[in-house]
């Protein structure tokens, strides 16, 4: 890609176009200005068209009802403010900034004033008052980087798996950048991996900072975006080549220009909503009473070779491809709720302008547990939190692997979240080692007294209180209605995590369990996704008759996996969640945890209105569920007592 080509992405090519008021229809004429670091963002650059074509579908046609006056400062951050004074003369009715450098400025000027991308966090630059209500003349997108550094950090150790050290290159001079910067070295710092900090102020400080990694050689290099980092990324992208160094950057177009790889939000969807929110200030909407909105889509970009410049990539756009780590809009606001979004309900929850921030850290991912954050979203609206205006919800999911929330936790702790809520013993265990200070609301723990995580269920102590899935001989319970439904069961197989406290005590009841039904048990430790593979082909080998599998998120995330494996060995088996029934297996027998992530919402509001977890009681479940998969039975050759359909409190056909 050639220069100006990469900088025409990040602004635009051409120069700035005319008014063409002679080719207006009658009546109002809207004048919107744009300013960038780089080039000038105009209606012939690429994210130019994108905002003109978001605002003609809102009624706003260029060359009719509308006109653009871009700017660019090609580079000289000295300029912003003459370019911004020029913009007012002209009496435009809005302006799309790029980045904070531009934003800090407009917020001087009065003009209602829309950030695309590059941010950073507004609130804590104190560019705005909040995100809900942003109180002055600018909203827009905020791209906060800390969110996203677990997942680049993760990239990079995919690439280098001995990743301890990396190094993190950003621009001294921009508050938004060293505000990212230091939230991901936090993080980083979280998780045992060293940061070398290289703050640059000017194009000449990139040789110094070349210079401390030829001396000290990181094992891998960050760059923190801004308008001097890009302007220079050639020189990042030949000295991480000359040095073998995987490095990863923020936004995708860096990949297509010849870097390695990016992970960041899609900024289709930023310039296409900044257009949205531009079109309701044409409509009379304040910026102070926009919210400012977060990236639902985000983007992982690698070159096609997988190596990127260092090994000859050409800058070719087609070299870099978007992987499938993005989720539609209309699936994330469906799912999530859309912290963006404002209601029309009044705020009852909490006094206006105070928006809390509530971290859910799952254990999954967001597709699989929509299910479960689905009743706890509904569960706040009922109680009168409104996303958006009252609570934004921060969301980690750790992909069915517990050695990644250490870092999700970290994450949580530099997005300043108010409260954590979270489900199952390693979870927990995770938030209550990071952080004793910040709220934590458990959902489905084993026993938490017994295994440490709280003093007792009456009184917990410490910061974490919540719900416990545990009941007197559950496990005998589950074996129990496994032989009745197939009374010459003598020998049967169980799944439980090594890795979660609870199970080492919840094996025991098993084992107590079998040994009073006289039955043969082969226990199988699986404390990850990919050790489920060792798992079947020990099924395979001994031949049990049947499959127990423990509450764990680990066979949550993997039911799929495990199902299709007893499908094809026709294993029948029961299990703690009913969403493996539902994925095809034959009955579960447990509490409803949907029902309990609606519960642990009522517990976020006691928080919010001033009550300590220490002095809230946890509640244990007091109904259990059986579900029975007739179908399932059917292709098992099972018949069902009639005691069994009697009892079952819901019957899957």
């Amino acid at each position: 890609m050639k220069r100006r080509e990469f900088l025409a992405l990040l602004g635009g090519a051409a120069l700035a176009a005319p008014r063409a008021a002679s080719a207006q229809t009658p009546g109002r004429i809207y004048h919107l200005g744009a300013l960038n670091p780089t080039l000038p963002m105009t209606d012939t650059s690429p994210s130019g068209m994108i905002v003109i074509k978001a605002l003609a579908e809102r009624g706003y046609t260029l060359g009719q009802n509308l006109t653009l006056d871009a700017r660019g400062a090609m580079g000289d951050v000295a300029k912003i403010p003459s370019l911004l004074g020029d913009l007012k003369a002209r009496d435009v009715d809005a302006i799309i900034v790029i980045g904070y450098r531009a934003a800090l400025a407009a917020k001087s000027t009065g003009i209602p004033t829309v950030g695309a991308f590059g941010l950073g966090d507004p609130v804590e630059t104190r560019l705005i008052d909040s995100l809900a209500h942003p109180g002055g003349n600018i909203t827009g997108i905020s791209d906060v980087a800390a969110t996203l550094t677990t997942k680049r950090l993760s990239l990079l150790k995919e690439m280098s798996p001995k990743l301890r050290k990396v190094a993190m290159l950003w621009n001294k001079d921009d508050l938004g950048m060293t505000l990212r910067y230091e939230a991901s070295a936090k993080v980083a710092q979280a998780i045992g991996i060293t940061v070398q900090p290289l703050g640059v102020r000017e194009p000449d400080d990139f040789n110094e900072a070349f210079t401390v990694m030829n001396g000290d050689l990181p094992d891998a290099i960050l760059m923190v975006s801004d308008s001097l980092t890009t302007l220079n990324r050639k020189r990042v992208f030949e000295f991480a080549a000359a040095k073998k160094l995987p490095a990863i950057y923020e936004y995708d177009f860096l990949v297509r220009d010849g870097g390695l790889m990016s992970y960041g939000p899609d900024l289709t969807e930023s310039f296409e909503r900044a257009a949205a929110l531009v079109g309701r200030i044409f409509k009379g909407a304040k910026p102070a009473d926009l919210p400012f909105e977060q990236p639902t889509r985000y983007v992982r970009a690698q070159s096609e070779d997988g190596q990127g410049h260092r090994f000859g990539n050409s800058a070719n756009p087609a070299c870099a491809r978007r992987r499938s780590d993005r989720m539609k809009r209309r699936e994330f606001l469906a799912l999530l709720g859309g912290a963006g979004v404002t209601a029309s309900s009044p705020a009852r929850a909490q006094p206006a302008g105070r928006v809390r921030r509530i971290g859910f850290m799952g254990n999954s991912t967001e597709t699989l547990e929509a299910n479960l954050v689905g009743p706890f979203r509904k569960a706040l609206r009922d109680l009168g939190y409104v996303e958006g205006r009252d609570i934004a919800i921060e969301y980690r999911w750790a992909e069915g692997d517990y050695e990644r929330f250490p870092a999700l936790v970290a994450e949580l702790i530099a997005a300043r979240v108010d409260v954590i809520v979270t489900a199952g013993t390693p979870a927990a265990f995770a938030v209550k080692n990071a952080t004793n200070s910040i709220p934590c609301v458990m959902v489905a723990v084993g026993d938490p007294v017994g295994t440490g995580l709280v003093a007792s269920l009456a009184r917990p102590g410490g910061n974490l209180t919540g719900l416990t899935s545990i009941a007197p001989d559950l496990e005998g319970k589950r074996l129990a209605l496994l032989r009745e439904m197939i009374p010459t069961l003598s020998h049967f197989a169980v799944l439980w995590n090594p890795a979660n406290p609870f199970h080492v005590s919840a094996i025991n009841g098993v084992q107590a369990a079998a040994k009073a039904l006289q039955m043969k048990m082969l226990l199988l430790g699986v404390r990850t996704s990919e050790e489920l593979d060792g798992a079947f082909a020990a099924m395979v080998a001994e031949r049990p008759g049947a499959l127990v599998v423990l509450a764990d998120r680990v066979f949550l995330h993997g039911r799929d996996r495990i199902m299709g494996f007893a499908g094809q060995q026709r294993l029948p088996g029961v299990y703690a969640y009913r969403e493996l029934v539902e994925a095809g297996g034959l009955m579960s027998y447990g509490p409803n945890y949907a029902e309990m992530h609606a519960s642990a919402a009522t517990y976020v509001d006691k928080i919010f209105k001033g009550a300590k977890p220490a002095d809230l009681p946890i509640e244990q479940p007091i109904k259990f569920e059986l579900v029975i998969n007739l179908r399932a039975a059917k292709v098992l050759g099972i018949e069902v007592s009639p005691t069994l359909l009697a009892t079952a409190d819901e019957l899957m056909e």
